[in-house]
């Protein structure tokens, strides 16, 4: 073994051998110079534990980088912590031990790291857990996404809020639910405390009550005529049926029974995950055989599909194509959304003197009439008054088409075909 002082005089004449060679500084205990066979001078402190056990080594770093000064201040320091009862090996893992602790757990923490593990929760209903995803998809996550939750404050949530136009009344409403929920099970996890907690959720937006009159309507059936089939069924199953866009976007022919002009939507896929059955009338069996152009429909599949033959999602588009439509064809119609086709069937059928419950049970609605204790023990299904009523507002439907549409999409299985 090789004990000298290291200077620089010493380290630049040292030169390298066949395997590893060191030089002990013969002033500092421990403190040494490794050089490997390819000439690489490293400075390093060995020492043994106060307590005992066998010899340990640490780096203390490149020559180069370091002086043989600096290298020899650093290791005297090394020393006096082993006199001290010190260990610098031991220090330095569980240095390294608690930076890596501090590393993962910043990655658990990053909101985005943290959303599927809320969603994982078996007890979400599928219908909340894509609730859920879609508003943190869409207005959450690109303003927090990439922060540890603990970071997160109330001024993102205002930041998010922000980031949306003021029009989007339930959309900020959509993502303050979310965010809520979230952050309740962050809290509920000691990951971070509830940031929402006492904070008020966005106004609610007034309650519609655009109704779509018969022209207005007309021009809508009409100009979904321009529409890829699948979308112009969608538009004209709401007008005919009453049923909520996803519902009608995720029909599947398993759902179907075109011999007992049934449509029955399990509970999964209604808002208040109550099943539901759908008479069709003869003109929405028609609108359905249009899509396959048969009578006899699959036992299974996605009923609406798009170009890759999976279920429609562009409704934007089509509302826009729609619209667009209405326009060349001379047509006005005021301002209106997709779920106003809902109300304007809901009202249609009271101007037909439709009773009611009967509207309620065609809409799946659990509230007014029939909530309370007669929503407990009337356990009518009414059948047979949907059936009625339904069939009595697609001839109301048929008439008004005939006196404001053109007679080449009269026909519920007109043949001219658009795209959006």
């Amino acid at each position: 073994m090789v004990s000298r002082k290291i200077s620089k005089r010493t380290v630049d004449a040292l030169g390298p051998g066949a395997k590893d060679i060191f030089l002990w500084d013969s002033v500092i205990k421990g403190f040494g110079l490794k050089v490997t066979p390819r000439g690489k001078k490293v400075y390093l402190f060995q020492y043994r534990p106060k307590g005992g056990g066998p010899a340990k080594r640490i780096t203390i770093g490149p020559h180069g980088e370091l002086t043989p000064d600096q290298a020899a201040k650093f290791a005297e320091r090394l020393r006096l912590e082993v006199l001290s009862g010190g260990d610098p090996v031991a220090a330095a893992k569980a240095a390294r031990e608690t930076s890596d602790r501090r590393k993962a757990l910043h990655s658990k923490q990053i909101v985005e790291n943290l959303v599927p593990l809320w969603l994982s929760n078996p007890r979400l209903k599928d219908r909340t857990r894509a609730f859920y995803q879609s508003a943190m998809d869409c207005h959450v996550l690109p303003v927090i996404g990439k922060l540890p939750l603990p970071l997160v404050t109330r001024e993102h949530w205002n930041a998010i809020r922000d980031s949306m136009p003021p029009a989007a009344i339930a959309a900020r409403r959509n993502a303050f639910a979310t965010l809520s929920a979230f952050c309740a099970w962050a809290d509920n996890e000691s990951i971070a405390p509830n940031i929402t907690d006492g904070l008020k959720p966005p106004p609610k937006a007034k309650s519609r009550d655009r109704v779509l009159d018969d022209q207005e309507l007309a021009f809508v059936w009409q100009a979904a005529e321009k529409l890829s089939a699948s979308y112009r069924a969608l538009y004209r199953l709401a007008i005919l049926t009453g049923q909520r866009r996803d519902e009608i976007a995720g029909m599947n022919w398993s759902e179907l029974s075109r011999r007992q002009a049934l449509w029955e939507i399990p509970g999964e896929r209604t808002k208040n995950g109550v099943p539901q059955i759908v008479h069709l009338s003869a003109s929405a069996i028609s609108v359905i055989d249009d899509l396959i152009g048969a009578e006899k429909w699959p036992a299974a599949g996605c009923v609406l599909v798009g170009r890759t033959k999976s279920r429609i999602a562009g409704f934007s588009k089509a509302k826009r194509a729609i619209d667009d439509a209405i326009k060349e064809l001379g047509g006005e119609v005021a301002k209106w959304r997709f779920h106003d086709l809902r109300r304007t069937l809901a009202t249609g059928l009271q101007r037909l003197g439709i009773r009611l419950e009967v509207t309620e049970a065609i809409l799946n609605h659990v509230s007014g009439s029939m909530s309370g204790v007669k929503g407990i023990y009337q356990r009518h299904d009414w059948k047979m008054e949907k059936q009625a009523a339904l069939d009595a507002w697609a001839a109301h439907l048929s008439r008004t088409l005939q006196s404001n549409a053109d007679p080449d999409v009269i026909d519920f299985g007109a043949a001219k075909r658009g795209r959006i």
